[in-house]
C-alpha cells in the first residue's frame, strides 16, 4: 500500500484487523485481544475550531464550548470535526498535520459553511461579517488565539441555534470522513477556487512540492474531475497516494485534445523525470496497434471546437515528428515552415535501416487503433516542399473548419 507513515498505516489497517481481535497500542503495537468493542452506531465527533498561524508555525484550536487553546498533541484528531476559516486555512491544517506526522482530522469544514445552516452569510464572508451576522462579539488582536476564540464562539452560537430549531447537533451523526464538496483537504497554495476554476477539457497537469520540485507529470481528458479527484475523500487508496502529502503548487495545461495531452505528457516526463512518475515509459490504456507505415509522409487532423483551430500531427516513416496548430485563418502554418519541411524533404529511411519506435509514436499508434474510423489523415507524400505541405495542411484545415460534424470526437 506503500502508506506515508505509521499513523497511516494504522489508520488503514485498524477496520480490517481489530473486528478479528488484533489490537494496537502505541509503543508496543499489534498484537491479539485487549481490543476495544467496535461501535456499531455513529461516530460521535468533536467540533473544535483550528487555526495555523503560518508566522509562527503553531497551531491553536478551542472546542466550540470556548475550550481552549488546546495542545495540538492532545487532540484525538480521528474524533475531531475541525473548522477552518477559509480555503487556505483548510490547505495550512494538512500541511501543518502531515509535517507532524499528526493523524487528519475526521471532517473539515469552513466556517461559513457550518453557519450558513442558521444564518444567511454570503459566500467568501470573512470572520468579522459572520461574528456581525451572528451577533458575536469580537475584538480583532490580529493574532491565531483571538480568531481561534471567536470562531469557537461563532460555532457555540450556531449550535445554540440549531437546538432551538430542532436541528440535529452538529457532527452528531458524521459517519463518513472528509466526504462531500466542503470537505476537500487542500495542500499549501491550492485553493478551492481554483479548483472550482479547472477547465473540463483535455489537457497536462503537474505537481510541485514547497521547494518548487516537480512531484508528478499527469495527462486528463478532463482536467476538472482528474485534479479534483486527488483531493476528495472518495479517492482511491492508491490515486497520488505516493505524492500527495507533498504538493504544494499546481500547473496545468489546457490543450485542444486528449491525444495531444497523451504527447506532451510522455515528452514531459521523459526530459523532466518528475519523482513521483516511477513509470518514466507512458503508455496509453492498452488496444490494438495500428502501423503507421501506410504513407511515407502524413498528418492526422484533430479539430478543436472550442477555438476553431485543427491540430496536424505529422508523421513520416512510420515515426511521430511534431505537430503543428492551424488557425481558423490559416495561423500558425508559417512559423512551421522548418517542421514541414524536415518531415516532408528528409531523405527516405531505408527498410532495414529504421529504428524501433519512439514512445510518441507507440501511443499515436494506439491512439489510431481505437479511434480510426473517427479521424481523418492527410497524404502529404507527394509534397517536395515545405510550402507544399502548408497549402495542403491550409486547406484540409478549412474544409475541417466548415464540417462541424468531424469535432464530435477528443
Amino acid at each position: 500500500m506503500m502508506p506515508a507513515s505509521e499513523e497511516q498505516a494504522t489508520r488503514l489497517l485498524r477496520p480490517l484487523l481489530e473486528p478479528a481481535g488484533i489490537g494496537y497500542r502505541d509503543g508496543e503495537g499489534w498484537s491479539q485481544g485487549g481490543v476495544p468493542p467496535v461501535p456499531t452506531g455513529p461516530t460521535r465527533m468533536t467540533l473544535r475550531a483550528v487555526v495555523v498561524d503560518p508566522e509562527r508555525d503553531a497551531l491553536v484550536a478551542y472546542d466550540a464550548g470556548g475550550e481552549g487553546p488546546l495542545s495540538p498533541e492532545e487532540i484525538r484528531w480521528p474524533e475531531t470535526f475541525a473548522i477552518v476559516l477559509d480555503g487556505p486555512a483548510r490547505g495550512r491544517l494538512h500541511a501543518w498535520l502531515v509535517g507532524r506526522r499528526l493523524p487528519a482530522p475526521a471532517r473539515i469544514a469552513l466556517l461559513r459553511t457550518v453557519v450558513r445552516s442558521v444564518a444567511r452569510v454570503p459566500r467568501g464572508a470573512g470572520l468579522e461579517e459572520i461574528c456581525s451576522t451572528l451577533g458575536v462579539r469580537w475584538l480583532d488582536a490580529g493574532d491565531a488565539a483571538g480568531v481561534a476564540a471567536a470562531m469557537a464562539a461563532c460555532l457555540a452560537e450556531t449550535a445554540s441555534r440549531r437546538e432551538e430549531a430542532g436541528l440535529e447537533e452538529l457532527g452528531a451523526d458524521e459517519t463518513t470522513p472528509n466526504a462531500g464538496e466542503d470537505l476537500v483537504v487542500l495542500p499549501g497554495t491550492i485553493t478551492a477556487d481554483q479548483l472550482a476554476a479547472l477547465p473540463e477539457s483535455p489537457g497536462v497537469y503537474r505537481f510541485f512540492d514547497r521547494d518548487d520540485e516537480l512531484l508528478y507529470v499527469g495527462k486528463a481528458s478532463n482536467l476538472k474531475r482528474r485534479i479534483s479527484s486527488y483531493f476528495s475523500g472518495r479517492r482511491t487508496a492508491r490515486h497520488g497516494e505516493r505524492f500527495l502529502d507533498r504538493i504544494h503548487r499546481l500547473e496545468y495545461d489546457p490543450l485542444p485534445s486528449e491525444l495531444e495531452a497523451l504527447l506532451r505528457e510522455a515528452k514531459e516526463i521523459r526530459g523532466k523525470k518528475p519523482k513521483g512518475n516511477v513509470q518514466f515509459e507512458v503508455h496509453e490504456r492498452p488496444h490494438a496497434v495500428l502501423p503507421l507505415s501506410t504513407s511515407r509522409c502524413w498528418a492526422l487532423l484533430l479539430p478543436s471546437p472550442s477555438s476553431g483551430e485543427v491540430t496536424a500531427i505529422l508523421v513520416r516513416d512510420g515515426r511521430y515528428y511534431g505537430h503543428v496548430r492551424i488557425g481558423p485563418n490559416g495561423g500558425g502554418l508559417a512559423k512551421s515552415h522548418r517542421l514541414l519541411g524536415k518531415a516532408v524533404c528528409a531523405r527516405k529511411i531505408p527498410v532495414g535501416a529504421q529504428r524501433e519506435p519512439d514512445r510518441e509514436t507507440q501511443i499515436l499508434s494506439t491512439w489510431l487503433a481505437k479511434y480510426e474510423d473517427s479521424v481523418s489523415r492527410l497524404d502529404l507524400g507527394d509534397c517536395t516542399k515545405a510550402a507544399q505541405a502548408a497549402d495542403a495542411l491550409r486547406a484540409a484545415a478549412r474544409r475541417m473548419q466548415d464540417d462541424t460534424g468531424r469535432t464530435d470526437y477528443r
